[in-house]
């Protein structure tokens, strides 16, 4: 299932900001110093939302993730987009970065370059019901969760 099949199935436009950010990530440029922390920086804004990694090679999702949790007082946390996309990741027992964790995946699942689309929530709408809505549509489409998704 590509994003663009996904969002024609998951009624969100209310749900997100029309600036959607999208960009490519190299699997061998993950080893070059400040590569990926310079992708971030460059391309994601610090707001709450929804990120979709694809296989830029056959437009397959492979995670849904979001960022920016809401506190039971009403405010947002503390992680927005930016940090999220930068935080550890656990992989074998181990914490690693993303940029490592991302590495080691791509290697893994033979993807040489991945597409990062980025849905920026709108104010007073959770992060977390965006990122459920279209996890639900997935899951109902393809009767599983993208392969880097482990629950939901």
């Amino acid at each position: 299932m590509t994003t663009k099949e996904l969002l024609q199935l998951t009624d969100v436009s209310n749900l997100i900001k029309s600036n959607i950010c999208e960009f490519i990530v190299e699997r061998d440029n993950l080893n070059n110093r400040g590569y990926y922390v310079n992708l971030i920086q460059e391309n994601v804004k610090e707001s709450p939302g929804v990120y979709v990694w694809t296989n830029d090679e056959n437009n397959k999702i492979i995670y849904i993730g979001m960022s920016g949790k809401i506190n039971n007082d009403g405010t947002l946390g503390n992680q927005l987009l930016p940090d999220r996309l930068q935080a550890s990741r656990k992989y074998n027992g181990k914490d690693l970065s993303t940029k490592n964790y991302l590495f080691i995946k791509l290697n893994e699942l033979k993807i040489q370059t991945m597409k990062m689309s980025i849905f920026y929530s709108n104010e007073n709408e959770p992060a977390s019901y965006l990122e459920a809505k279209l996890l639900r549509s997935y899951f109902q489409n393809q009767g599983r969760l993208p392969i880097l998704n482990n629950e939901f």
